[in-house]
This record gives C-alpha cells, structure tokens and sequence, in this order.
C-alpha cells in the first residue's frame, strides 16, 4: 500500500502492518491456517486480529501524541478482509473504507444486515483476472 503515500497530505499518518501468518500461496494473511485446510476466512477467525489491530492503532496514536477517534482503511487482499472485519466488529472506529482484491468474511452478511456500515463511504474494486 506504500506505493498511495506520496499522494497523501503531509498531515496524514499512515500505519501498515502487515499480516502475521505466511499464507500457503504466497504472501501473508491475518489468521492461522490450519494443515491440511483451506478455507475463506470467518469473523471468528479475524476478530482477534482485529481487536489487536484496534489496539496497536490506539497505541501508536498515544504514543505519538496523537488522538483519533477514527481511521480510514485502506486493505489490498487479506488486509481488505480484516478491514472488512474491523468495519463490521467497530463500526464506530473508522470513517471511510476501500478495499482492492478483498472479499467478505464468512458470517459477515448477518452482522451487515443490521445497517451497521449504512452511512459510512465504502469503495471496493476486484480486477477481472483475479480468480478470488
């Protein structure tokens, strides 16, 4: 995602983490996957991901001296899945969301369902030769 930041306000901070866990494919992901299983990810599986990531958001902004009650996410892939995840779990936490590449969590419609996002600006975006 570093590749968006020199178009970004001097004003702007910008906190990327990246995933935790060397997804099978390539690349990182946001939860353990089990041997021998594969499949897409649950709110289940993301939440505590999510919360630490809430966590270390609030951390850093302390540390810096700084406060935000909230924060645009911005996630390409897994990250667009655990920022789906956070969207739905803290709806409260963040003001705008984009998602390139990224999918739903499983057990994300019921909680959609609620209105819980309604209001909020959201832009996803899936190229047509990505096969997820």
């Amino acid at each position: 995602m570093w590749v968006f930041t020199h178009k970004l306000p001097s004003q702007v901070a910008v906190v990327a983490p990246r995933g935790l866990f060397t997804a099978l494919e390539g690349g990182y992901t946001w939860r353990m996957i089990r041997g021998g299983t594969w499949s897409f990810p649950a709110m289940n599986d993301l939440h505590p991901y999510a919360e630490a990531l809430i966590g270390l958001v609030d951390d850093w902004s302390q540390s810096a001296g700084l406060i935000i009650s909230q924060i645009d996410l911005i996630g390409f892939s897994q990250g667009a899945v655990l920022f789906y995840a956070i969207a739905i779990v803290y709806p409260e936490r963040f003001r705008a969301l984009a998602t390139l590449s990224g999918f739903l969590p499983d057990g994300a419609e019921d909680l959609i369902g609620r209105h819980i996002l309604a209001g909020k600006p959201i832009f996803s975006a899936q190229g047509r030769q990505d096969n997820i």
